[in-house]
This record gives C-alpha cells, sequence and structure tokens, in this order.
C-alpha cells in the first residue's frame, strides 16, 4: 500500500513539473519576449514592386483618339508558408469570387483540359502528337509516368495528386484550384516576385478581397493602366488589340524587359508598333510584411509612357465610308 502511494506522489510530482514547465513557456513566450516574438511575426521584407506605364496612345491622323489608356485593377500573389489544403481552399475561394463578379482570370489550362466534360482542349484535341507533346512536357514529372496518362481523365486525376488536391474537394473544385496551379506552374512566383492572376478586375472583387484580406495571405490588388479602344470597330483589322504576353511570346522577348504578367500587342498596329508604345517601367522599393501586403513605401522611379502612333487613317471618313457601305449592301 505504501509503495502505491508512493507512485502515486511520483506521479503528482510529475504532471506539477510537467505543468510548470508549459506555464514557464508561455510566461516566457507571451510576456517576458512578447513584444519581441510580436515583432519577429511581423518583420518586414524589402520587396521591388514594378510600376506599370502607360501604352502609348492609338490616334488618326487628325489627333482622334482610337485606342487609350484608363485605371483598372489587377489581383496579384507571392507565396506564403500556408497548408496546402489551406491553399487549395483559398485558391477555390479566389476563383468563386472571380466567378461571381463576372471576372475573367488567367485560365489558360481550359486550352489543354476541359471539365464538364472532361476532355483535351482546343489547343490540342485534333491532334494526338500535340497532346503527347504537352502531356510529357507540361503535366509529367517523371517520363516513365507516360505509360498511365493516356486520356484526359488520366491527366486530370494525374494533376489532382501533382496538385496535392486532397479528396475534401469535389472534381468540379478540384478543376479550379487546378487552374490556378497550372498558371503557377507555368509562370512561377515567390516570396518577392507576384504573379497576376486577374486583370482587369470588378470594384467588387476588389472590395471583397480586401475586406477579407486575412483570408487571402499573400494576395494583394494594384492599380494598373488598361487599354481602350474608341470606336476602333470601324478599323479593327488595322488597330488589333493587346493580352497577356504568351509563353512563346516570352521566350523571344523576356531579354527585352518583359515577364510574364506583361501585356502585348497582338495583331495590326497594336503588335507592329509594340516597341514603340511599350513604355518603360518604374520601380517602387517597398516594405511588406508576412502576408505580402505593404506597410511602407521608401522610394520609388515613376514610369515612363510609351510613344504614340499617328496613323493615316482619317476616323470621321471611315466611318462615313463604312456607313455607306452598310447602305450599299442593303
Amino acid at each position: 500500500m505504501e509503495k502505491l502511494k508512493d507512485r502515486y506522489n511520483i506521479l503528482i510530482i510529475f504532471f506539477l513539473f510537467v505543468g510548470a514547465v508549459i506555464l514557464f513557456q508561455l510566461v516566457n513566450l507571451q510576456i517576458i519576449h512578447g513584444e519581441y516574438y510580436d515583432s519577429e511575426s511581423q518583420r518586414k521584407l524589402l520587396n521591388e514592386r514594378k510600376v506599370i506605364a502607360p501604352r502609348g496612345n492609338i490616334v488618326d491622323r487628325n489627333g482622334v483618339a482610337i485606342a487609350v489608356n484608363r485605371q483598372g485593377f489587377t489581383v496579384q500573389m507571392i507565396y506564403t508558408r500556408m497548408k496546402e489544403d489551406d491553399r487549395n481552399r483559398m485558391f477555390l475561394n479566389l476563383a468563386s469570387i472571380f466567378d461571381k463578379n463576372g471576372d475573367s482570370y488567367y485560365k489558360s489550362l481550359s486550352k489543354y483540359l476541359t471539365f464538364n466534360p472532361i476532355d483535351f482542349g482546343t489547343a490540342i484535341n485534333k491532334s494526338q502528337s500535340d497532346v503527347e507533346k504537352w502531356i510529357k512536357s507540361t503535366v509529367l514529372d517523371k517520363p516513365r509516368d507516360i505509360d498511365r496518362v493516356v486520356t484526359a481523365e488520366d491527366v486530370f486525376r494525374y494533376l489532382r495528386l501533382k496538385y496535392k488536391i486532397s479528396d475534401n474537394f469535389t472534381d468540379e473544385e478540384a478543376y479550379k484550384i487546378m487552374m490556378i496551379k497550372y498558371e503557377i506552374q507555368m509562370r512561377g512566383y515567390d516570396a518577392l516576385n507576384p504573379i497576376c492572376l486577374a486583370k482587369d478586375v470588378s470594384k467588387e472583387t476588389v472590395a471583397e478581397i480586401e475586406e477579407k484580406h486575412r483570408d487571402f495571405p499573400g494576395v494583394t490588388t494594384e492599380i494598373e493602366p488598361m487599354r481602350k479602344y474608341i470606336g476602333a470597330d470601324l478599323a479593327a483589322q488595322v488597330i488589333g488589340y493587346v493580352r497577356g504576353i504568351s509563353t512563346d511570346d516570352y521566350k523571344k522577348l523576356k531579354n527585352d524587359g518583359y515577364n510574364m504578367n506583361d501585356i502585348i500587342g497582338q495583331e495590326g498596329i497594336e503588335r507592329q508598333a509594340e516597341k514603340f508604345l511599350k513604355g518603360k517601367d518604374g520601380l517602387r522599393r517597398v516594405e511588406v510584411d508576412t502576408k505580402g501586403r505593404t506597410t511602407e513605401e521608401l522610394d520609388s522611379n515613376p514610369a515612363l509612357p510609351g510613344n504614340d502612333v499617328v496613323l493615316t487613317l482619317d476616323m470621321k471618313l471611315q466611318k462615313v465610308a463604312m456607313e455607306s457601305l452598310a447602305r450599299n449592301i442593303e
């Protein structure tokens, strides 16, 4: 009986000792060194943010504006440490916000793999060799996996495992997460260099992301110049348009100062005069916290707008000619 009582005493002393150690650690972390650890948790990182230069205007022979600039919102993201399931949930919530507000976002995976039905996309579905080339170069982590990744369904399942999308998500949700993760795979990002997820989003999207910024670590919104066309439909084939730079164009132009978040002229004057229309981007040196949010701007170099391009077209005359042509056709 005496031995049993001694054992109980030993257990009580042990638990008291463990409790005292835990209590001491809590006091040490939260009271004695609380201010230090709090400042460390909020430590700031130096970062350089690109200031996008406005493109030059395109005007007709009389100076009438055809292509100009306006302000728009972009959504960007830097890498932050998170559990993979939490990161996937955040991506799904972002995609849901974009869809709800009718905003488009980068989802080039849809060109190669569609959902409902799961099938190969328009970029490769007419060529078996293109399918195999895309799977080998982009989908697979290991070349030997080629034998078990043949159909579109195989690709979907493979990417789900590759991107660590758990069974907590439905296939439809997994596909939305895949589209964002595919962009990250193709264009990359880290703790200092953001990836652009969406351009020209609505004010509602910006407001919701900013309001719930604690739910979106690493995600920020920025204001950038966007292209605006005025009556360009009268000479659409001449003016052309702009869009996000493609992987092929980026490989050709990366040594000229382009990055994967840039837009570039496509077709017509926008493409032919790209070097003249593109301005020189500026830089902002800022301090950011561990969630990627700017805490202080240190200094900046302003962006230099691109050069204007003056066409020989007369848009008033072009309008009259188009209206006359329409009447004659009728």
